[in-house]
């Protein structure tokens, strides 16, 4: 129950369903699909960046569609009661007829990359390569294009990849290759206005299909987040276009969520090299998804998973409609098929047989959404924080002892009152460190690194199985 005052409760209906978020996000990822796949890419610069950004487009859009249609459909109270207790911009922002604020990463790019100073250039040399990290960190000035493999991810999967191929992988640093500090907003020389308008009016569609009409200040505000992250990244590849005889011969991508590494793995395709994916948290091989193609496969040359069974699931679960090279010739196999998560959970050494009596149960939750929807998607902060809360009070009336570990993206929003509960521990340290603290774990979420860690342990484990990754 979501408390609004000390002595009262409220009752919040969530008023869109997981299934509508879903259907709402597969039928706009068709459309735009549909339109993509009418284009030639390697000639239309335009629909190459949109191309390089769907999954932005769509997680954007997501989050949009998800606010507007909160707020019209919820009591009039809304104002009062979103403002005062969670502070929520975004749905401040549209209940107010206001262009919301972008999301972080847009900020982000606004901000633009910190460029390093040269003293800690020197201290990452001394790290890396006088202690003997498992990646050796170069300057980009010293990379050898056609003997070094670049990476900007020091990833386990990476690291163990790069030990039995025995290959000379370097670590590099995306300050060194995009461009730093504040961009200038040149989005007023993008020649993508027909193509905007086409994306705008595939967002009107699925608002239409809603029920609702997409109002001037939602329409304003995707004119301008379209033209800031086109022309971004049109400036990034820009960027290593003119150097382009410094580019690799071979680049690996850790999690191609990041922009950087979908542009950095486009141009270095383009430029004749050959550009592998990487795998991360529980791997995409055990569950049907589009994020995998979206964000990953369209714009690599060949794809690494964790095992043989990894790389069998993925197969078998790729949507193929959404790969937009589907004649190119890429792959996706297992890193080593007899040894899954070598390195991956070395630090974890768990004998002990599973405490007969319960009392300390540690809840590992996924991130919280903030002002966002994603592609699974995840329950919003709201219906997140309400079970939460259930839970712990449960666990906290029958005696057990809590310990509650945030995702490590989370500086603990101040929704969730961890001080109204006597018997609940906030845990700070990495997850693998604190498992011979607790007696059980308990997961609503199973793309997270740490259930490789938990099924590892020898712990007992209760999965909450909430109907988002269908």
């Amino acid at each position: 129950m979501l408390k609004k005052e000390s002595n009262s409760e409220l009752e919040l209906t969530w008023p869109v369903t997981i299934n509508e978020l879903h259907e709402t996000r597969d039928n706009f990822l068709n459309d735009m699909y549909e339109w993509i796949l009418e284009q030639d890419i390697d000639k239309n610069k335009s629909a190459e960046l949109i191309w390089l950004n769907i999954g932005s487009i769509a997680h954007e859009f997501m989050r949009i569609f998800n606010g507007y249609l909160v707020i019209n459909r919820l009591s009039s109270n809304k104002n009062t009661f979103l403002e005062s207790k969670f502070s929520n911009k975004l749905f401040v922002d549209i209940s107010l007829n206001r262009q919301p604020d972008f999301q972080y990463k847009v900020r982000h790019m606004l901000t633009g990359l910190v460029y390093e100073k040269p003293i800690k250039k020197i201290g990452r040399l001394v790290k890396h390569n006088i202690f003997k990290q498992k990646l050796k960190y170069k300057p980009k000035v010293f990379i050898n294009p056609k003997k070094d493999i670049v990476t900007f991810s020091s990833s386990p999967l990476i690291e163990e990849h790069a030990s039995i191929k025995n290959k000379n992988v370097i670590i590099s640093r995306i300050d060194e290759w995009f461009p730093t500090g504040m961009l200038n907003d040149n989005s007023s020389l993008l020649e993508c206005n027909n193509e905007i308008v086409h994306v705008i009016k595939i967002i009107e569609k699925r608002f239409e299909s809603a029920g609702v009409t997409l109002p001037s200040f939602i329409t304003a505000h995707f004119q301008k987040y379209l033209e800031l992250i086109l022309g971004f990244t049109r400036n990034y590849m820009n960027k290593l276009y003119e150097h382009k005889k410094n580019l690799p011969s071979e680049f690996w991508s850790g999690t191609g969520g990041i922009i950087y590494n979908r542009i950095m793995s486009r141009v270095v395709s383009k430029n004749g090299g050959l550009s592998i994916g990487h795998d991360h948290g529980t791997g995409y091989g055990w569950w049907k998804t589009n994020i995998q193609t979206i964000n990953e496969l369209n714009y690599v040359d060949k794809f690494i998973t964790f095992s043989k069974e990894q790389a069998e699931g993925q197969k078998k679960n790729i949507n193929l409609k959404f790969l937009v090279h589907k004649n190119d010739k890429y792959s996706i196999s297992p890193m080593h098929e007899n040894d899954i998560y070598k390195n991956h959970i070395n630090i974890i050494r768990h004998s002990r047989l599973p405490s007969k009596v319960i009392k300390k149960v540690m809840y590992v939750p996924t991130c919280y959404t903030r002002d966002e929807t994603y592609f699974l998607p995840l329950l919003c902060d709201y219906a997140a924080i309400d079970w939460q809360t259930r839970l712990v009070e449960f666990l906290d009336n029958n005696d057990f002892e809590v310990f509650f570990k945030p995702h490590p993206d989370d500086r603990g929003p101040e929704l969730f009152p961890y001080k109204d509960y006597n018997n609940v521990t906030i845990v700070q340290e990495p997850f693998e460190k604190v498992l011979d603290s607790v007696d059980l774990l308990i997961f609503d979420y199973l793309q997270t690194s740490c259930i490789v860690g938990a099924v590892k342990s020898n712990l007992p484990i209760v999965l909450i199985d909430f109907p988002r990754l269908v």
